[in-house]
């Protein structure tokens, strides 16, 4: 199943569209602010600017939760991202990349859920940064696809 949901977000790459919202769910009504670097997530400049995970991985979780919208500025209820580690992203790294992501979703100052996700891909065929960039893009499909899971019934310290 989570291949085919892969492939839907494959083939709507590049487009701001989202699947309805499926019979009998609600709408998930939620901000997703673009996802941040902490400040030692041991990311690359070359491959932040080239690979632009933190705006993959914010519009994957918007895809996998209907009803969801990217943001840049707060609403009522808010989704931050904070991409705190990656590890393996080096364009001359061979081994697998692993990437941690926090995110806390509020209701206006309160805090109403949390969660930290960890994911890894295997390094693949394609070398160099054009490699990394495509290991970048499939943990960010795979954890679009968890947060927006989560985020129908979001949990405090969760561990997704």
């Amino acid at each position: 199943m989570r291949g085919l949901t892969i492939l839907g977000l494959l083939a709507t790459v590049g487009c701001d569209k989202q699947p309805p919202v499926p019979p009998g769910q609600d709408p998930i009504d939620v901000a997703v602010l673009v996802a941040t670097y902490a400040e030692n997530s041991d990311a690359p400049s070359d491959v932040k600017k080239k690979c632009k995970f933190h705006e993959r991985v914010s519009k994957a979780i918007v895809y996998n939760a209907p009803g969801s919208k990217l943001s840049t500025h707060e609403s009522d209820k808010v989704l931050a991202l904070e991409i705190v580690t990656m590890h393996g992203v080096d364009p001359t790294s061979a081994g697998d990349r692993t990437v941690i992501v926090t995110g806390d979703l509020k209701e206006g100052s309160a805090s109403i859920g949390t969660f930290h996700i960890r994911r890894e891909a295997p390094a693949g065929v394609m070398g160099g940064m054009s490699g990394v960039c495509s290991s970048l893009k499939e943990i960010a499909d795979i954890m679009g696809e968890d947060v927006g899971a989560w985020l129908a019934d979001p949990g405090s310290s969760s561990e997704l």
